[in-house]
């Protein structure tokens, strides 16, 4: 027996965007129209299919890549068809399975558009300036890193693993990361 979950608006009526290409939702922060040359998504399920099960137990790699919440500017077109107002509701579980309840509701709901610094987007959505594609970390561009401390310190941790993203890093994020290999053993 198939359980059908109500679908699932976004509380500040952000669109939901599934991609032509990869199969997978993203929340739409700004679509791309006549009025914006760009459009900015958030995503929030793994780009691989991750068992919620499976992560908690063995492997959390697509998960830690989901919670650095990469935002991409971008200016692919995506067919009308793409866009729904309410995610599948079986969506917005398996969203909840995978980062909790709180995190759940950041990627689905909170405004992220409002918190971009969108200067700092605009610098880092340069390939000189973030050479890794797939969009660019929130704590990143965000106004006030201090709101976020749990995506600082995730962003953090994968920083202590993956030292390459450090040569982008503005003055705050390197004393941030400072602090942290201070406090926390290393892993």
């Amino acid at each position: 027996m198939n359980i059908v979950y109500p679908t699932v608006p976004s509380e500040n009526g952000d669109w939901f965007v599934k991609s032509d290409y990869w199969k997978r939702w993203a929340r739409c922060l700004v679509r791309m129209d006549e009025t914006h040359d760009e459009a900015i998504d958030v995503s929030i399920e793994p780009l691989n299919y991750v068992d919620p099960d499976h992560a908690n137990r063995y492997s959390s790699y697509e998960v830690d890549r989901l919670l650095e919440v990469r935002i991409r500017a971008h200016r692919t077109h995506n067919p009308e068809y793409c866009f729904k107002k309410e995610l599948p509701g079986d969506k917005a579980k398996y969203v909840q399975a995978l980062v909790g309840d709180e995190m759940a509701h950041f990627f689905l709901h909170e405004d992220i558009f409002a918190e971009i610094d969108h200067d700092k987007l605009a610098r880092y959505d340069h390939v000189s300036n973030w050479p890794w594609g797939g969009g660019i970390p929130f704590v990143m561009v965000c106004k006030d890193r201090d709101k976020y401390p749990q995506l600082v310190k995730h962003w953090v941790q994968v920083m202590e693993k993956e030292v390459h993203y450090l040569k982008v890093q503005d003055e705050d994020m390197i004393r941030r990361y400072n602090e942290y290999l201070k406090k926390e053993p290393a892993q």
